[in-house]
């Protein structure tokens, strides 16, 4: 029996290691297809060394703006030094801290200012994903059946792969949690001054890449207590120290974000937005199933269904985890996936919010659930009898091949869920691009500056833009063409509009067209 799953294994090998070249297919394909949304136009601002201040000031004091001058602020500032991108994060948004913006920056400089340029960087960073997975699984099982078949999941993760596609620091995010995840493991196993140096710079790249980090942090910490039984012993002095270094050297951004704690509860205000509870519970079950399972169908209710089994699936595997592993192994999946989930869920329980159900936030929870996904697949398939080891087969095989279809579906299209405000640019701008001498009027405070940048990438020369910094609107320039209000927030606009005998007429999400006529 014993030579029989090792041959069995080399099988298996080469067939993961033809998943994980699929994954990577995925991860390039058609990275320039779809739109560089809200939050990646932030991106390009930011390396550029421009704040948002000196956009809105730029942009609305050139009332009839052009694409083309837009665009400028999403290239080099000219005369812009490192120092601009960092001052831009640290005054504007410090909840993103600056490393993935810094190496960025320099990416650029080197390469290029292409979408499909800035957006390699992230695919790089998704590239280290998989050995720094394996490092953790050797840590975590002590097999590499489990961490193969770990990063046969992850390969072809919908979420993981979309992410991965992102001018964002998410990819490199999920490098620093797995590598610092490892590098603890090794630290508790061997217990050298070495290792827990290498662990202390883990953690505070971590930091420099999230704020959310933190949460890992903790997870680690209620981790290596309960490992060593709440007493004080070298490992856990070990740990303290090494901890403690990768906050001193995280100082100087923690010092920033107090300095702008203010802006910093402006940007995330957003996600203190209480949701019903019937939306809510629906993002949280596609939130889960995005890890196995994307058709970009979740408005179809018959969908659901799927979620809901993948969701069984998943709570069997941590509950088989929790059942069979030794303490270490489960212990470790449970903290760094409670650890980071709880904070987030249990004040949108209690007080009402939505930041539990942003994916972005739950890349900690997404890697546990594969973890013990993976330990499940894994054990079920090489020790069960033969009938249920050809039942796992098939749900490890279905597994695989709903992500496998998921991501086919999205690498061929144009906008995805992932792209939330910007989602419907592409028809905007193709309605936009077909009108008759098109002109684009909104207010500041109407508009979303960073939709309005993702949308620049999509428009034709010819669509002309009236920027007015304060509303009510009251100037409509009066020409033979197309006028069309766009923003998210029309109604200062439609009140000064009506007054002046104007009527707007919905067409696409944030988009109205401009007609004379009376009031209504």
């Amino acid at each position: 029996m014993a030579k029989y799953r090792k041959f069995n294994f080399k099988w298996l090998r080469l067939l993961f290691i033809i998943i994980l070249c699929v994954g990577i297919a995925f991860r390039v394909t058609n990275i320039d297809k779809k739109v560089y949304w809200h939050d990646e136009a932030y991106t390009s601002l930011r390396i550029a060394g421009y704040t948002m201040k000196e956009f809105s000031q730029g942009a609305y004091a050139h009332r009839d703006s052009s694409i083309k001058y837009l665009q400028t602020f999403q290239r080099f500032k000219p005369g812009s030094q490192l120092k601009d991108t960092i001052h831009s994060l640290a005054i504007e948004d410090s909840q993103h801290p600056p490393l993935y913006y810094v190496l960025l920056r320099f990416w650029v400089k080197l390469f290029g200012n292409s979408i499909t340029i800035i957006r390699s960087l992230s695919i790089l960073f998704s590239f280290l994903v998989f050995p720094c997975l394996y490092w953790l699984c050797l840590e975590l099982f002590q097999s590499s059946l489990i961490a193969w078949m770990a990063i046969a999941l992850l390969a072809v993760s919908p979420v993981h792969v979309l992410f991965a596609q992102e001018a964002r620091q998410y990819a490199l995010w999920t490098v620093t949690i797995l590598g610092s995840s490892a590098a603890l493991l090794r630290a508790i196993r061997l217990n050298q001054t070495r290792i827990w140096i290498v662990y202390a710079f883990a953690l505070a790249t971590s930091f420099y890449t999230f704020f959310l980090s933190g949460l890992v942090a903790v997870g680690h910490g209620v981790y290596v207590f309960i490992i060593e039984k709440f007493r004080l012993s070298k490992r856990a002095i070990a740990y303290l120290l090494s901890s403690g270094l990768s906050l001193l050297l995280f100082t100087p951004w923690i010092l920033s974000l107090i300095q702008n704690y203010s802006m910093f509860q402006m940007t995330t205000g957003w996600t203190n937005n209480a949701l019903p509870a019937d939306i809510f519970s629906r993002r949280w079950l596609l939130n889960i199933g995005h890890v196995f399972f994307d058709l970009g169908l979740e408005k179809d209710p018959e969908f659901l269904i799927v979620y809901f089994l993948v969701l069984l699936l998943i709570v069997y595997a941590f509950y088989f985890t929790i059942r069979h592993a030794p303490l270490r192994i489960w212990l470790f999946i449970i903290t760094l996936m409670a650890a980071t989930t709880l904070p987030l869920l249990i004040p949108d329980i209690i007080k009402g919010g939505q930041r539990s159900i942003v994916p972005r936030y739950l890349f900690p929870g997404y890697l546990s659930i594969q973890l013990a996904v993976a330990y499940l697949l894994s054990q079920k398939i090489s020790q069960s009898r033969l009938l249920s080891r050809r039942i796992w087969q098939a749900i490890a095989t279905l597994l695989i091949l709903a992500g496998i279809i998921s991501c086919t579906l999205s690498s061929q299209a144009n906008t995805w869920w992932i792209k939330e405000i910007s989602y419907s640019n592409p028809q905007v701008a193709s309605f936009l691009n077909r009108a008759n001498n098109p002109l684009i009027v909104s207010t500041n405070g109407c508009i979303n500056n960073g939709n309005l940048l993702s949308l620049s990438y999509l428009l034709e020369p010819k669509v002309r833009l009236r920027l007015v910094d304060i509303a009510p609107l009251k100037e409509i320039p009066q020409n033979s063409g197309d006028i069309f209000i766009y923003g998210d927030c029309t109604e200062p606009v439609r009140d000064s509009l009506i007054k002046n005998k104007y009527k707007i007429e919905p067409i696409l999400p944030y988009l109205w067209q401009l007609k004379s006529g009376e009031g209504n």
